[in-house]
């Protein structure tokens, strides 16, 4: 090297020279093209070198890319006079129809040549200013290209260029009426021009080609709703069409009941709601009949109109936080800048068609998909426009964008569609009847197949639409149902219902939006032109029972379970998202309870005694051996209840009891405390009210309460058989078995110490803790039909527990949960660990062997969000689903041992020993009260 450069100054220009002519040359291969596109991908800086200083954008990997490339011969004569139409347009500031002037052309496809005609198209600049230009070209009658008699180039930086092409898709999925399309590579007299979006226009022939009637198609170039507003892009035998658009144009200048009906006998409805599913999910205002954007085609065979979906202009559907309006639910509806048409309007209000409407874009967004269509679409486009020369640079980018944005909007349609929050509230009449009370707030509102009845056969029953609003059963109510019985002492009352929300809409309304590029500010106000909104709407029945044998016994109402499903999406609604109440009756409560006086209590439990201890508070204890407790007892406030070791409570069915002040539950390994059921029906709750001071539990047995329903006394409702709520609980030694309830321990806004207890076999969760504080360590779980421990809004320990084949999750993390989850051991249960709603889980020397599936993290609450979890050397095995993770949440391993999985790069899979070394420690049971 120094003989050819003898200087420093020489070598150093000389080597730069040499890699200067190795990039060049490197230039000249797409394979080295595709692998630095593969490798840069686009962020900040290297999208900036790609917009700027790309060596490989280049003419040659631009031709290699695979798209078809389209070659016009433009005399020089035919230029000059389209620069001088573009000059003139340019004064004017817009291409006027008058400058629409037609050139004559050239156009070479594979080596066949067709004489064609073509002019700038476009009416606005970013079409014809730059050095590249939007082209509309018509070719003979005689020699169309493909059966196109007419096409449109659009340059890629109009917003249509890049969009459009997967709206189309959508469309075409749907069976929507659509324009052909594709993208191509264009040069002009030679010279490439770049990546162009490339689709027919709009006239006879795309109808005769997907074997339509060549009728006439409308555009509305003045946005007017007069039938003068419009222009006809294709036409036949128009009169009846021009009938059916006044049809159409009465209902937008006068939304009556007559004129929607007479407006949806000229519409192909079905089409109707399958284009509103294409719009709604690109959130495309632009598309109102108030723009020049909304294609009608009359399809004079059928005698109906179909839209053509066309420049959609997608936007991110405004995730609004907020309402000024009371009873707003999530909503997806939202015209940002465009109002809505008084026949969407309509359409969308009507439950039937907006189920229907629903349930199309249920099939977009149930599932990633649609996501797959999109990366299969423009999988080779994104190497065409990276290698153009002649682009932007930011091409890429806004592919990028706007797949970011469809995702966007599968989610928030997913989240509204998927909310089930429904109640049912049962209010007692006469000992007889039943007043039931559905409140519908979600979005797309339930189907209920009927009601099911658990008890002895003891009864019939007739179940009635209250359609009077008297809470009665006589008169004009309609019968729905009468009881059949089934098997397992149940009788079932069928129903088949729809019930859903309200819809209403309004127009201009000043909401605030959460605003991700708001330069800090996390709202925004912006006035929306149209919210289509679900409110809350509520339905009555009434439940009459009639009575087998002796009709004055008492022998209460049967557990009532309801049988329904979200109306679009038909999975089943959760136990947690229809709540059933009992509003009233032997639930009605006097506030002054609450506040009796130790001689107004003992007046009224003429058995206990409300005594003063040596430091002057007020005590009330039971025990030693059995006490029986019927009915409701409320223990008053700065009253200390104290359960004596030895102690036995047999409640009564319903029976439960109520301190408003701190429980003193301490018994001892030779004098536990059992809390049981004294007849076979469940009894209620034992629970403390704001204590003030902790509530203790050791040694203490409960078993047989509440029910998965819960109870409500002195207007509190109590899904737990043992219950805190607004104050401290401690638990140790405890066992909590055959609970009934939804929870078998419900603590909520207090701090919990849990330690040393067994839960097993309870119906539904063994414990939950709402908004806590504290830990949970060193129990034992078993067999519980839903989850072990499920947590809500709480920042907890849980350390060294056992949680075993639990129906639902061994641990559930939701609601903005921080917890620290260490040395656990989780085997067999439907899934170990549940991290939801934007909770923080930080996981660590955890075992989960045995589960269906090992671990999920996603967010089940739209208002919530996405989930995250960190596993530090934790083990997962033998599960037949090993992680499920959403879109919005994030998983992180460190050291961890399990199934491998490409997605978590700090899983590794284990070795022999250790699988059999963990399936041991596992599977040796400790539990000793399961007798296993």
């Amino acid at each position: 090297m120094q003989s050819l450069w003898s200087t420093k100054v020489e070598r150093t220009l000389g080597f730069a020279s040499v890699l200067v002519i190795l990039v060049a040359v490197l230039t000249l291969s797409p394979t080295v093209t595709r692998a630095t596109k593969d490798a840069l991908g686009y962020s900040s800086w290297p999208g900036k070198f790609n917009e700027i200083l790309n060596p490989f954008r280049t003419r040659h990997a631009l031709l290699q890319s695979g798209l078809p490339t389209y070659d016009l011969k433009i005399p020089a004569r035919e230029y000059r006079e389209i620069l001088a139409v573009v000059n003139a347009a340019q004064a004017r500031g817009e291409l006027t129809e008058d400058l629409k002037q037609w050139s004559r052309a050239e156009f070479i496809l594979e080596g066949r040549s067709r004489a064609v005609q073509l002019r700038v198209r476009g009416d606005f600049a970013d079409h014809w200013t730059g050095p590249r230009k939007s082209w509309r070209i018509r070719f003979p009658k005689d020699d169309p290209l493909d059966g196109q008699r007419e096409i449109n180039l659009i340059v890629p930086s109009d917003g249509k260029a890049i969009t459009q092409s997967f709206a189309n898709e959508v469309f075409r999925g749907l069976g929507c009426l659509t324009l052909r399309d594709a993208y191509v590579v264009l040069r002009i007299n030679g010279v490439p021009q770049g990546v162009y979006y490339a689709c027919e226009h709009f006239e006879a022939p795309l109808l005769a080609r997907r074997g339509r009637t060549e009728s006439t198609i409308f555009r509305n170039p003045s946005g007017g709703l007069s039938t003068g507003s419009f222009r006809e892009m294709v036409t036949s035998d128009a009169g009846p069409a021009w009938v059916a658009l006044s049809s159409l144009l009465d209902m937008e200048n006068d939304p009556t009941a007559e004129h929607f009906r007479d407006a949806a006998a000229v519409t192909e409805m079905e089409d109707y709601l399958r284009y509103l599913a294409g719009v709604t999910l690109f959130s495309a205002d632009h598309t109102s009949e108030v723009t020049d954007n909304h294609r009608l085609y009359y399809d004079a065979s059928l005698g109906v109109f179909q839209r053509i979906p066309w420049d959609l202009e997608p936007q991110r559907i405004p995730k609004i936080e907020r309402f000024d309006l009371a009873d707003w639910y999530a909503t997806f509806d939202v015209f940002a800048r465009w109002p809505m048409s008084q026949f969407q309007r309509a359409a969308l209000s009507d439950d039937g068609l907006r189920l229907r409407r629903n349930r199309i874009l249920w099939e977009l967004v149930r599932d990633d998909g649609l996501l797959k269509r999109f990366e299969d679409l423009y999988a080779g486009i994104e190497f065409a426009f990276w290698s153009d020369s002649m682009g932007k640079g930011d091409e890429e980018h806004r592919i990028d964008r706007f797949r970011e944005l469809v995702r966007h909007n599968m989610r928030v349609i997913r989240r509204a569609l998927c909310g089930n929050k429904t109640s049912l509230h049962i209010t007692p009449r006469d000992e007889d009847t039943l007043e039931l009370e559905w409140i519908v707030d979600n979005a797309s509102g339930i189907h209920v197949d009927g009601i099911e009845l658990e008890g002895p056969p003891d009864a019939t029953y007739r179940l009635y639409r209250d359609t009077n609003g008297m809470g009665e059963h006589q008169g004009a109510n309609p019968f729905v149902a009468g009881s059949r019985w089934g098997p397992d002492r149940t009788t079932f009352l069928e129903m088949n219902d729809d019930l859903f929300p309200e819809f209403s809409a309004t127009t201009d309304y000043p909401a605030y939006l959460y605003d991700p590029e708001g330069g800090g500010t996390p709202y925004r106000a912006k006035t929306l032109r149209t919210v289509l909104y679900p409110k809350t709407r509520r339905y009555r029945h009434v439940l009459r029972r009639e009575r087998i044998g002796n009709p004055g016994s008492d022998s209460g109402w049967p557990t009532m379970r309801v049988r329904a499903v979200n109306a679009v999406t038909g999975e089943k609604l959760p136990e947690d998202e229809l709540r059933i109440r009992i509003i009233g009756g032997e639930h009605t409560f006097d506030p002054a309870d609450r506040v009796l006086t130790s001689a107004e209590f003992s007046t009224r439990h003429s058995n206990w005694t409300i005594r003063e201890d040596s430091n002057g508070r007020s005590i009330l204890s039971l025990g030693p051996g059995v006490e029986r407790i019927d009915g409701n007892v409320v223990v008053p406030e700065r009253v200390t209840l104290r359960i004596e070791p030895g102690t036995t409570l047999e409640m009564g069915a319903g029976a439960s009891l109520v301190c408003f002040g701190p429980i003193r539950a301490e018994g001892t390994p030779d004098g536990p405390i059992h809390i049981r059921r004294a007849e076979s029906r469940p009894w209620g709750v034992v629970a403390g009210v704001r204590g003030g001071e902790p509530s203790v539990f050791r040694h203490v047995h409960v078993s047989g309460g509440n029910t998965l329903e819960g109870i409500t006394v002195q207007g509190i409702y109590f899904t737990g058989a043992l219950a805190v709520h607004g104050g401290d609980a401690i638990l140790e030694n405890c066992r909590m078995d055959e609970n009934s309830a939804e929870d078998g321990v419900n603590v909520k806004h207090g701090h919990v110490v849990v330690r040393n207890c067994v839960f097993e076999n309870n119906q539904g969760d063994a414990i939950d803790l709402d908004w806590t504080t504290g830990e949970v360590s060193h129990n034992r779980f078993f067999g519980n039909l839903g989850d072990g421990l499920d947590l809500s809004g709480s920042k907890v320990v849980v350390q060294g527990n056992r949680i075993e084949s639990s129906g639902d999750k061994g641990i559930s993390v939701g609601e903005a949960s921080t917890p620290r989850i260490t040395e656990n051991i989780l085997v067999n249960n439907s899934i170990g660990i549940a991290i939801k709603d934007a909770s923080d889980a930080t996981i660590e020397r955890c075992s989960l062997v045995g589960n269906r599936q090992a671990l999920a993290a996603y967010c089940k609450k739209p208002i919530f969000g996405g989930a995250r979890g960190v596993l530090r050397d934790c083990t997962l095995l033998d599960s037949r689903e090993s992680i499920q993770v959403d879109a919005i949440s994030e998983l992180t391993f460190e050291g961890c041992v399990g199934q491998a999985d490409a997605r978590f790069p700090g899983l590794r899979p284990a070795v022999a020993e250790e699988i059999l070394s963990w399936r041991r420690t596992a599977l040796d049971n400790d539990v000793e009260s399961t007798g296993r």
